[in-house]
């Protein structure tokens, strides 16, 4: 089925071992006994079966190629996506450090649907359909909000919790590596991934950010979302596949 699936998507190549970059996540950090390389090698075979050259790449430095052109591809990423986390750093296309957090869109709602006694797939529901604001979640914008009230707090309040560990977790993991990373400047911390979409999630991560500011190990000279945060991954494969193999 999944052979299937990325057929349809990529079709026949145009060129012969036409090149085809796909993302993977870094190894989680939290889970301490899991690694990517199954997953990184059977999406491999099945590329290359269908008649590509296959080159994963990093999705958290897929966004780093695809939105710090402004500053020769240096800067710190992170992606919120379903499954996962994914962090890297780079200074001037060179990656400093990368890592994945095992918790995401998904454990947003598995954990407050728990909490809740209520199920995974409503909360993903109501955090889905949208309408009201992560940073005020009191307020919403559709009619029935009053009645989803208390899924809407546990997905702000869930979302921020997220937002929170994942910088803990950055700063740990550059503390533990700051001797192989030398970083003259400050960087752009780029926010993307289908979580950032929620609204008001820019000013949570902002506020999160202003509250570890002062011990945060990284100098950041800004912190902006991605431009898409839905295609910004593949932008960036894309920039790197034309920039080595022009």
């Amino acid at each position: 089925v999944l052979s299937w699936i990325i057929h349809n998507v990529l079709d026949v190549p145009v060129v012969d071992k036409e090149h085809c970059y796909y993302s993977v996540p870094a190894a989680p950090v939290d889970m301490v006994d899991q690694d990517v390389v199954y997953h990184t090698e059977i999406f491999r075979k099945i590329i290359e079966e269908h008649g590509y050259t296959a080159h994963p790449m990093n999705e958290a430095m897929a966004i780093i190629y695809s939105q710090c052109a402004d500053t020769n591809f240096s800067g710190i990423s992170i992606s919120y996506g379903s499954g996962m986390c994914n962090v890297a750093l780079s200074y001037q296309t060179m990656m400093g450090m990368s890592f994945s957090l095992a918790r995401g869109g998904d454990w947003i709602d598995t954990h407050a649907a728990n909490a809740l006694g209520s199920t995974a797939s409503r909360i993903c529901s109501i955090k889905e359909r949208g309408g009201f604001d992560i940073s005020d979640p009191t307020k919403g914008t559709r009619e029935n909000h009053a009645k989803d009230s208390r899924e809407v707090e546990a997905i702000a309040l869930y979302i921020r919790s997220l937002i929170r560990y994942s910088l803990e977790k950055i700063a740990q993991r550059f503390k533990m590596e700051r001797d192989t990373v030398e970083l003259p400047d400050s960087l752009p911390f780029v926010v993307s991934g289908g979580t950032t979409k929620a609204e008001g999630f820019m000013k949570v991560f902002e506020e999160e950010y202003n509250a570890v500011k002062k011990g945060f190990p990284i100098p950041i000279s800004e912190i902006r979302c991605a431009k898409d945060p839905m295609t910004s991954v593949a932008e960036g494969l894309l920039v790197l596949a034309m920039q080595e193999h022009e």
